[in-house]
């Protein structure tokens, strides 16, 4: 495959034997191939972002999560951040 690590390489080959739904990472270079391979990727601010629309996490964890994220070897972009933020506020004014 390319410059992937042996375990990103097989948990894109392995979703795809498996038809799997979709693929957790945040790797930029795994993201592209699993995409162009027709897999759902999906990042750890949206499985934060799910938490917190399904209310597993309420506004101020959530927005600690994305904080701790943030602050992390995890690089988000400010556009992101300020995305993310947005749409926890959403998800806190449906109440």
């Amino acid at each position: 495959m390319t410059g992937l690590g042996a375990g990103k390489t097989e948990a894109i080959l392995l979703a795809r034997e498996l038809d799997g739904d979709w693929l957790l990472t945040d790797d930029a270079e795994a993201r592209l191939i699993a995409g162009l391979a027709g897999i759902d990727i999906h990042g750890s601010v949206g499985v934060l972002l799910w938490a917190a629309a399904q209310r597993h996490l309420d506004h101020v964890q959530a927005d600690d999560a994305l904080t701790g994220l943030a602050q992390s070897s995890l690089w988000l972009s400010p556009a992101v951040l300020t995305e993310a933020r947005a749409a926890l506020r959403t998800f806190s004014s449906a109440t």
